[in-house]
């Protein structure tokens, strides 16, 4: 088989891997569900935020399906980024002090909406910024967006939130003095960054290499790579470009096989072994024996 015959199976296997690790992750989570349900009743406020990060995850590889299938790969990169991000906080949540992070995670959720509820707020600067912006006249802040304020001030002063706005308190100090902006992930010992985050998870090697180059694609630092040459001239290649293989479906495919045992075993539903033996019987026959799996 020619070289574009290979690289095309090649794409059309992994593309169908990738969905299969999609339709996998989505019974998944509705089964991890289901069972915490049904054993405690209903879900405790930070095993949904666990489970929301989990589902934005299967929510961006889908996406990358979507664009691959599409013939967007390089469009891919960006959201191939998105969702690393995304597992690299899951990993971090789900590591140690996992009650105080998800909660921390949900803490700067609901300052995050009071903040957005402020752009909304005719007597707060940020609407009459807004209302610069965008040349509409602010009214009055809507009956509902009062009532969501109110509700979240007082959530606030509930536990675990009125602890956790000790330390934020506390970072937010820190930013004055130059340094970060508080965020769930990194207030009481936690992490400054992404990459704070990879070096405490042993993810380095990935962060150096996969995230540094779909950052290109987010920067758009690789705006040359949509040159080409064609008899001797320069021109653009194809909006929706053939590509014969994609690193950001194979990264895909691992963050989302990856973060799916990562959720699992953080309930203690399934073990490893009963996901590999899923994987391999449900794949094609052709891309088992590629694979070289038993």
């Amino acid at each position: 088989m020619g070289e574009k015959g290979r690289g095309e199976r090649v794409l059309s296997r992994d593309i169908a891997k990738l969905q299969i690790v999609i339709r996998k992750a989505e019974l998944e989570l509705d089964r991890i569900i289901s069972l915490l349900v049904s054993k405690d009743g209903q879900l405790k406020d930070t095993d949904v935020i666990s489970l929301l990060i989990f589902r934005k995850i299967i929510e961006k590889i889908d996406a990358i399906f979507i664009l691959h299938d599409n013939g967007h790969q390089n469009t891919a990169d960006s959201i191939a980024r998105d969702a690393f991000e995304n597992y690299v906080y899951l990993a971090f949540m789900l590591d140690e002090r996992y009650e105080y992070r998800a909660s921390a995670y949900q803490f700067q959720s609901l300052q995050t909406q009071l903040e957005l509820i402020d752009w909304f707020d005719p007597n707060n600067k940020k609407a009459k910024k807004l209302k610069s912006l965008i040349g509409n006249k602010v009214g009055q802040m809507p009956k509902q967006l009062k009532e969501r304020r109110a509700y979240i001030n007082k959530r606030l002063l509930e536990e675990p939130f009125k602890n956790l706005q000790v330390d934020w308190k506390r970072k937010e100090k820190d930013k004055n003095k130059g340094g970060r902006y508080p965020t769930w992930y990194n207030i009481s010992k936690g992490k400054d960054s992404i990459a704070a985050l990879c070096r405490y998870l042993k993810m380095d090697d990935e962060y150096e290499t996969m995230y540094a180059l779909f950052s290109h694609e987010v920067h758009s630092t690789n705006a040359l790579n949509q040159l080409t040459t064609v008899n001797n001239q320069g021109a653009f290649k194809p909006i929706r470009e053939d590509v014969k293989e994609s690193l950001s479906l194979q990264v895909a495919i691992s963050i989302g096989v990856r973060a799916n045992l990562k959720i699992l075993g953080h309930f203690d539903i399934q073990s490893v072994n009963d996901y590999s033996i899923w994987y391999a019987k449900d794949l094609p026959k052709e891309v088992v024996a590629e694979l070289k799996m038993e």
